[in-house]
């Protein structure tokens, strides 16, 4: 994870997630202020995503863990589904 896709998430008023396998590295970007939140959990982060579309918020999230893991999960649960997430 850079420190631009999350803040240009932000400063482009949509909902951004961007995963980092490094722990270290995510608590970094996040102490420097690069994502609003960190989410350790996939379940958890679903639930983030979808209650931020539903309200409206744009926010930068960072999940830490591997994108293969959000992918999978977003793909095959919503196979017949127009694709309503965008990771950067």
């Amino acid at each position: 994870m850079s420190g631009a896709q999350p803040k240009a998430c932000q400063l482009l008023g949509c909902i951004g997630v961007v995963a980092e396998v490094s722990e270290e590295a995510a608590r970094k970007r996040y102490s420097q202020g690069w994502c609003q939140e960190l989410i350790y959990d996939l379940n958890q982060l679903i639930d983030r995503i979808r209650d931020c579309r539903e309200k409206k918020i744009s926010i930068s999230l960072g999940y830490v863990g591997n994108v293969v893991d959000v992918w999978f999960e977003e793909f095959f649960f919503y196979m017949d589904r127009e694709l309503s997430f965008f990771f950067f």
